[in-house]
């Protein structure tokens, strides 16, 4: 049942997906049974009470708590003891499963459902869940700790970059920059001889940005900055996996990238495989000692 409490937030997360009469005598009874223009409507039967917004096209149960006329009226409700009330089954809205991304547009040995379970993993270890969470000397931010070259390589993934293919999913990280675009810093572009040269100062000035929005609390809310970081890492293994590979940087099949090479990626960085380089022990730590087993509880079937 869901409370009362998290009304508000019900109609983004929720929806209607099978209707049960329960009260007695039974009558057919739908949503379009009541007026739109009535607004919320409360009854009363038993345990049960209901709270129709048919603006929004949704019910909520309410159970295990007495509900009184002053409760429902106070919420904007109209009261009815007379209309049959009715329990519902509700599930969770599917969201957009970017694992299933990852693995569309990417070279990725992963499956969707490891995908998240490692999204998961990495969260838990990196910041606790935590979006306000700041590290390594305020350089890493959010729920997955990340720093800004981290996000400059998730936006070559749009526009595609070095051989790999251009991800349309990822372009929505452009939306989150204004228009015009923040201006490269100069320093940068003064050292440049080369069109690519210059391409790479654009593309840290808009990371840059978009990094700082991760940071800047009264921007975003905590939801919509953790949308943000998985909107990154996404981009991030797309492009990196595509990349990556090219190189038979992958340890999977094809050279695709597997739970571990991701794992490994987003705490080494490109060189996370380089034989003798710092990143390769440190990469492997970070895997077999602080998602692998995270993920061995979670989700035992994806690791070995």
């Amino acid at each position: 049942m869901i409370e009362f409490a998290n009304i508000d937030n019900f109609y983004s997360r929720y929806v209607v997906s099978q209707i049960e009469e329960t009260a007695d005598p039974l009558s057919e009874i739908t949503q379009q049974d009541y007026d739109p223009d009535q607004g919320p409507f409360c009854c009363q039967d038993g345990a049960t009470v209901i709270l129709f917004d048919l603006g929004e096209g949704a019910m909520v149960v309410h159970g295990d708590k007495e509900y009184t006329q002053d409760l429902c009226e106070e919420h904007g409700g109209t009261w009815s003891e007379t209309k049959p009330c009715v329990d519902i089954t509700i599930e969770e809205e599917e969201e957009e499963d970017w694992g299933e991304t990852v693995s569309e547009n990417g070279n990725v040995a992963c499956s969707v459902e490891c995908l998240n379970c490692l999204r998961d993993a990495m969260a838990e270890h990196e910041s606790g869940n935590d979006c306000d969470a700041v590290g390594d000397n305020g350089n890493a931010l959010g729920l997955y700790q990340i720093w800004p070259w981290y996000i400059e390589d998730a936006l070559k993934a749009c526009g595609g970059y070095g051989g790999s293919d251009p991800c349309e999913p990822c372009c929505a990280l452009n939306d989150y920059l204004p228009t015009p675009a923040p201006p490269p810093d100069p320093n940068c572009m003064s050292g440049c001889s080369t069109q690519d040269c210059r391409d790479n100062c654009i593309r840290a000035a808009k990371a840059q940005y978009i990094w700082n929005l991760l940071k800047e609390t009264s921007t975003l809310t905590c939801e919509e900055r953790n949308e943000l970081s998985n909107l990154i890492i996404l981009s991030y293994f797309i492009y990196r996996s595509q990349h990556q590979s090219d190189h038979g940087q992958g340890s999977g099949e094809g050279g695709s990238m597997t739970c571990e090479d991701l794992a490994r990626l987003h705490n080494g960085g490109s060189t996370f495989d380089k034989k003798g380089s710092p990143q390769q022990g440190n990469s492997q730590d970070y895997w077999d000692d602080r998602i692998k087993p995270i993920m061995q509880q979670n989700c035992p079937g994806c690791v070995d």
